[in-house]
């Protein structure tokens, strides 16, 4: 039952609706709409937007009423060909359908609820739903979704190019401490070149027989001539 009430949530227009029948409403009242259809499978919906139907609920063999949700039963009672709306309010003046399936929802009445002449002639000058067209909601849905994609993708992206940039700058710094390490590992030892000076002369010492040395002086003493 929730996966049919989520297709029928978004049911678009399936074909034209044959009959429009305008249908006056006192407010606080109930009223109730009678659909042409001879079927035993009959399918309620309601307009909430341009071409976009809510589903209310179907009858079985004109017995048994199943409704699409909790809200749906509160508010409205199908039995056979008949819908019941309760405490009809301002929300409720809209347009109505009723239908069976085939292959598609085949829409034989439609109705449009008003509750004053103002209100039917407001309702006589708009536009009768026909045949659905959903690229005009497609879009309306689109623009949103189609924002909100392009900003996560903008922030994805800045986000990768900040994380490329500081991962760039981390090899970088790793890349220069490696190539130190291997430029000092690849270093040679230094070598000393050993230097030696001439030695120093070491100063002659004067021998006791050097030749000046036994050099004597003339005896005084010798005769005079």
């Amino acid at each position: 039952m929730d996966l049919l009430w989520v297709v029928l949530l978004l049911v678009l227009v399936g074909s034209e609706a044959w009959n429009i029948t305008e249908v006056k409403a006192e407010l606080g009242q109930n009223v109730t709409l009678t659909c042409t259809i001879d079927a035993d499978d009959i399918y309620w919906f309601l307009e909430v937007h341009l071409n976009l139907r809510l589903g209310i609920g179907r009858t079985i063999f004109k017995s048994r009423s199943v409704y699409f949700s909790p809200d749906s039963e509160s508010k409205y009672v199908m039995s056979g060909n008949q819908l019941l709306i309760k405490n009809v309010c301002l929300e409720d003046i809209r347009l109505y359908y009723c239908g069976k399936k085939n292959k598609i929802i085949d829409y034989e009445d439609a109705f449009r609820l008003h509750t004053n002449k103002n209100h039917l002639k407001t309702s006589q000058e708009a536009p009768v739903t026909t045949t659905s067209s959903p690229i005009d909601w497609q879009n309306k849905v689109a623009a949103p979704v189609s924002f909100s994609l392009n900003v996560f993708l903008t922030f994805a992206l800045v986000l990768t190019c900040v994380c490329v940039k500081m991962r760039n700058r981390c090899c970088c710094r790793a890349k220069d401490s490696a190539t130190y390490i291997i430029e000092n590992q690849d270093m040679p030892n230094p070598q000393y070149e050993e230097i030696q000076f001439p030695p120093t002369p070491v100063p002659v010492r004067v021998s006791s027989e050097c030749i000046y040395y036994k050099a004597q002086h003339p005896n005084p003493k010798m005769c005079q001539y």
